[in-house]
């Protein structure tokens, strides 16, 4: 079987963008998708300072955050 990056995209899109505040991390994907979640749903970013938060950034190209 072949893949495109056409179809590698659809899926495992990367990571354009990376906001977060108190309550809600935000990502926006390379297909014009965001995708927000509760902080809470992840211990690290629940127990982040503001300073922590503000630290946060996409790694790996577009494949993580940190």
């Amino acid at each position: 079987m072949t893949s495109s990056a056409a179809s590698r995209s659809l899926q495992h899109p990367l990571a354009t963008s990376v906001a977060v505040d108190r309550d809600t991390l935000r990502i926006k994907v390379e297909d014009g998708r965001e995708i927000a979640v509760p902080t809470r749903w992840f211990d690290w970013l629940a127990r982040a300072s503001d300073t922590e938060m503000g630290d946060v950034r996409i790694i790996g190209g577009g494949e993580g955050i940190w």
